[in-house]
């Protein structure tokens, strides 16, 4: 994840400039294990972006608004 997938592009409406904000979370895991006739390993990962706001920009000043369940 980089600042791409965190910050969204700039839109700017009526002199009001908006920037999504969202949380990037991660994991990887991994492992191997054998027997007396069998080896084996495996390994997986992945990855979420969940929004959480979005920065208002207006008049001069910025401001994070969170977004509510």
């Amino acid at each position: 994840a980089n600042a791409r997938c965190i910050y969204g592009e700039p839109v700017e409406r009526d002199g009001v400039t908006v920037i999504t904000v969202g949380k990037a979370i991660y994991g990887f895991g991994g492992g191997s294990g054998e027997n007396e006739k069998e080896t084996g390993s495996g390994g997986g990962g992945g990855a979420a972006v969940t929004p959480v706001g979005y920065i208002e920009i207006k008049n001069g000043e910025s401001r994070f608004r969170p977004i509510r369940d």
